[in-house]
């Protein structure tokens, strides 16, 4: 569904009248936030189908190859929030980079990284890109290089955005008394 509209008019829809108002809310909020690091969904928002209804995918502003970057996986029960991390090789640089920061990250950022259900590694051929790194002394494998997070909430947005920029901006973010900064704006939990 492509339109001249903003996140929050498209959500507004007949077609999302099942989403809560909560999900509804942190999309908004997100939308916002992530517009001022340089990201947009592209005034999009995919029609999925099966257990994931609609997509909604977060690139780089003003690039003609949006490589996707976060998206947000409308379904009935609730919304996923997704950061695709890179390249292997990429990934494992960013991890070294954020290591401190993840292994002191609050419950729900960390375990995005160390929980046993994300799909393990079966190093299944010799073309495996298996995202390896250690956290507090422990190997993690995995297939994927994404962070999910079901049902994400509003009060915990700062978190998500600071993992995000650990990862995706070259600028610097600033979480202090529960507010991001970043040059010039600051966003209130």
């Amino acid at each position: 569904m492509s339109m001249d509209k903003t996140i929050n008019e498209l959500l507004s829809g007949e077609q999302f009248h099942f989403m809560s108002e909560p999900d509804k809310n942190f999309i908004v909020a997100f939308d916002k936030v992530i517009n001022d690091f340089g990201y947009d969904y592209g005034g999009i928002i995919f029609e999925k189908g099966d257990k994931i209804l609609y997509e909604v995918r977060y690139g780089k502003t003003g690039t003609k190859a949006r490589k996707v970057a976060a998206t947000i996986d409308i379904t009935e029960s609730g919304i996923f929030l997704r950061f695709n991390l890179y390249t292997p090789v990429i990934f494992r640089r960013k991890m070294e980079e954020s290591r401190f920061f993840i292994e002191n990250a609050p419950k729900h950022i960390k375990d995005a990284f160390t929980n046993s259900g994300k799909e393990a590694c079966r190093q299944c051929n010799d073309n495996c890109s298996k995202y390896s790194y250690t956290l507090d002394e422990k190997l993690y494998e995995f297939c994927s290089g994404e962070c999910k997070f079901t049902n994400p909430e509003n009060d915990k947005l700062t978190d998500y955005i600071e993992l995000f920029s650990k990862f995706y901006t070259r600028i610097k973010y600033v979480n202090k008394s529960n507010k991001i900064s970043l040059g010039e704006k600051q966003w209130s939990r």
